[in-house]
């Protein structure tokens, strides 16, 4: 119910209500102190990332990064390349972009943009952003 762009920590009470952030440690704000936070990982976060609507309804909304990119006509390449970016703020190595490129093009001109989706929603689920986020 937030508007876009708005982040967890802006919330401005306690009493709003999310059960992706409850899951992933939101404290009560009982206390001025962050040991209220929980932020050991479980299976469920796992769970939800890889299966919960909330990830995969970012991922494909149309104002996500990856319709952007298949709007902006990116190539193969610089699309592979901006999703490394956005997702895990580093360039990927020239392994993952030829990957990616080759995941890219399997699917032909009419599967791109669902190709961009999967690809992004990969990232997000990958080791890497689960480590540096």
């Amino acid at each position: 119910g937030a508007p876009g762009g708005f982040r967890a920590a802006q919330l401005p009470d306690a009493d709003v209500t999310s059960d992706f952030l409850k899951l992933f440690g939101k404290p009560q704000r009982m206390d001025a102190c962050e040991c209220e936070r929980d932020n050991g990982s479980n299976m469920l976060q796992a769970l939800s990332l890889l299966n919960g609507k909330s990830i995969l309804g970012r991922v494909k909304n149309g104002a996500a990064r990856p319709a952007q990119l298949v709007r902006e006509k990116a190539t193969d390449e610089n699309l592979v390349v901006e999703l490394y970016l956005w997702a895990l703020a580093r360039h990927p190595s020239a392994r993952e972009v030829a990957v990616g490129v080759e995941y890219v093009r399997a699917g032909g001109p009419a599967q791109r943009a669902e190709a961009a989706q999967d690809l992004m929603w990969a990232l997000l689920n990958s080791r890497d952003f689960l480590l540096a986020h």
